[in-house]
């Protein structure tokens, strides 16, 4: 019988260094070799991650992953550290039914693993359409799934008078049954720790894993690219003079953060300070025309992404060409926006979708290269809503863009 590590240890290689893999795995490689590996036998499932004070802890459960192939092996540690990446861990504690959420992360995630590699039991929209008998989109975020789960099961107990969990629970890795599990997520309720730390620990780990990728002249994923492309871009606009002026005196809440001292002992290293967060409800009207090129609406999305920074709030994001396409949270964990039209340019029609949908905004940010029509952006001052136009450095921007309750901004090249 093989020792606890061996079979992990001979995983990690090819990660490392086996050219078959490496292209896929050699950045996930670099980001767990940042966590603490605890060899857990009484795991029910080959593994899991929690986040523990100042650091992650990779969770295996040798018998277990023994169970698994090698490229099973390899799908089921790049599936633990895309739940690192993408920040799951620490959302299950804000009201979110822990199963559907666990069903939904998993089913976001493993769209980005080779599906040759995925064991039978992963969840993904496939699996959850032969479940529920549903058409499941492709490439949403694990929020999408959760929202679509959710909106099943209210309609299933609804007809059956029942209540339950929607889904392959199974799967998920919290039941207590004998079927093959890909992973665990009873380890994040051990997680403990401030979520401001947490999220900036993550961000360093990543940094530092592309860094050691690079150097080891290995690929760095799209999906990374795209959430550190996000993430590093520094703001053009004082969103907060901005946001200031937009919403004025606004509710407030406060929270402990290990990021500040306790005002009244300020030598006590132990002891939390307090912090406040305001609220905003701001919706991102995003101009996804033919005109707007892939860099242009990153460069405007990665804008608006310092809007969620600073107030510490997701944000109601709408898609639209000549058709707006259903909402989505912008928040500061967002690491992705997949394009969702390129066709021509018609924008008011999403603060239509916008109300159809029931989302309170109190302004709008609309990010696009200018080239409207001018009944379109009379429209958006006829809303009487403080409205900022965001425009690409390529674009133009229009004298009926500045008025008493719309006001404008273009990116610098």
């Amino acid at each position: 019988m093989k020792n606890s590590r061996e079979v992990l240890d001979c995983t990690l290689a090819a990660m490392f260094s086996n050219t078959e893999y490496k292209d896929s795995y050699l950045f996930y490689a670099h980001v767990l070799g940042q966590c603490s590996i605890k060899i857990d036998c009484g795991l029910p499932a080959p593994a899991g991650v929690a986040f523990v004070t100042d650091h992650y802890n990779l969770y295996i459960n040798p018998e277990e992953f023994d169970k698994f192939t090698l490229k099973e092996r390899l799908a089921i540690l790049k599936h633990e550290m895309l739940h690192i990446l993408y920040g799951h861990i620490g959302d299950r504690s804000k009201g979110l039914n822990p199963m559907t959420w666990n069903i939904g992360t998993d089913c976001a995630i493993n769209q980005h693993i080779d599906p040759s590699h995925l064991p039978e039991c992963a969840i993904t929209p496939k699996a959850i359409e032969k479940e529920l008998n549903v058409k499941v989109k492709q490439n949403e975020s694990a929020e999408f799934y959760y929202n679509l789960l959710k909106k099943e099961q209210k309609s299933k107990n609804a007809g059956s008078g029942n209540s339950g969990n929607s889904g392959n629970s199974g799967n998920s890795g919290n039941s207590d049954d004998s079927e093959k599990k890909m992973d665990s997520h009873n380890t994040w309720d051990e997680s403990v720790g401030d979520c401001e730390l947490q999220e900036d620990i993550t961000k360093n780990m990543i940094d530092r894993a592309q860094t050691e990728t690079i150097k080891s002249k290995g690929v760095i994923p799209k999906e990374c690219s795209n959430w550190l492309e996000l993430h590093s871009r520094k703001s053009e606009v004082n969103w907060k003079k901005v946001l200031r002026g937009i919403i004025g005196h606004k509710r407030v809440g406060r929270r402990s953060t290990i990021m500040r001292q306790d005002r009244r002992f300020p030598t006590r290293d132990d002891l939390r300070g307090k912090t406040k967060d305001r609220t905003f409800n701001l919706l991102v009207i995003a101009d996804v025309s033919g005109s707007m090129s892939a860099d242009a609406i990153s460069r405007t999305l990665s804008e608006v992404k310092n809007i969620c920074d600073v107030t510490k709030t997701s944000i109601d994001l709408i898609q639209i060409d000549t058709v707006a396409y259903e909402p989505e949270k912008l928040s500061k964990k967002s690491i992705k926006v997949t394009r969702k039209g390129s066709g021509g340019t018609m924008l008011f029609p999403a603060i239509q979708k916008a109300i159809e949908c029931k989302i309170d905004f109190q302004a709008v940010i609309v990010l696009t290269d200018g080239g409207l029509f001018q009944e379109d952006i009379k429209k958006f001052s006829n809303l009487k809503k403080k409205i900022i136009w965001l425009i690409d450095s390529s674009g133009i921007v229009q004298d009926l863009m500045s008025s008493r309750y719309m006001q404008v901004f273009k990116l610098s090249e």
